[in-house]
């Protein structure tokens, strides 16, 4: 009983503290609505400038993805050999 009720007076401040991060979320979010509403163009450029950078983030990571995936390739193709050599050994 104290076990449970120890668990839910965590759960509660755990709560509280989502609760007051979602406020705060709020804001911003009400915050850049207004920034939008009176001063649309600078907005709209500072979401394109964002959406370019994130572009260019994801192309990167998608190039290194590639290496790390010929990488893997490489490796399983080395195992997949040092496996067949091994068995070869051993039965002969």
């Amino acid at each position: 009983m104290k076990e449970n009720i120890v668990h839910l007076k965590k759960e509660i401040v755990e709560a509280k503290a989502r609760q007051a991060q979602a406020k705060t979320d709020v804001k911003n979010i009400e915050r850049d609505m207004n920034e939008f509403k009176n001063n649309k163009g600078g907005k709209l450029a500072e979401l394109r400038n964002s959406v370019e950078a994130l572009k260019k983030q994801v192309s990167k990571q998608s190039q290194t993805m590639k290496a790390v995936q010929k990488e893997y390739q490489g490796a399983q193709l080395e195992r997949g050999n040092l496996q067949f050599r091994i068995s070869f050994s051993v039965h002969f």
